[in-house]
């Protein structure tokens, strides 16, 4: 049993999860300053911010990317060694029948 693959390519998860970024800058600039009530600026939302030139979320990007390289090389890690011991699934008969044998250290070392 060697199919074991993740169900979507690394950069697509990579892409997806940056994504998310994109989605909350967004979302913030719908957002209604707390002061709003009081304030006489006229300003009644957050700053806009440009996902795709501000510094700090491009930082914030660059910062998750390389968490998401760093985790999928783990998982990729993971995945190796399941693939090293995924016969156990197949195996689950042979596996219980060698279990219910009652033998001593000495009998399985024959």
């Amino acid at each position: 049993m060697s199919g074991i693959t993740l169900s979507n390519s690394r950069e697509q998860i990579k892409s997806e999860i940056i994504e998310l970024v994109d989605k909350v800058v967004s979302a913030s600039k719908k957002l209604p300053l707390p002061e709003k009530q009081v304030s006489r600026s006229g300003k009644n939302f957050l700053w806009k911010v440009n996902e795709h030139k501000d510094e700090v979320v491009l930082e914030v990007k660059e910062e998750l990317s390389e968490i998401i390289d760093l985790n999928m090389d783990q998982i990729e890690k993971v995945v190796d060694l399941f693939r090293q011991y995924s016969f156990i699934i197949t195996q689950n008969k042979e596996i219980k029948a060698g279990l219910d044998l009652e033998m001593t250290k000495l009998e399985y070392q024959a």
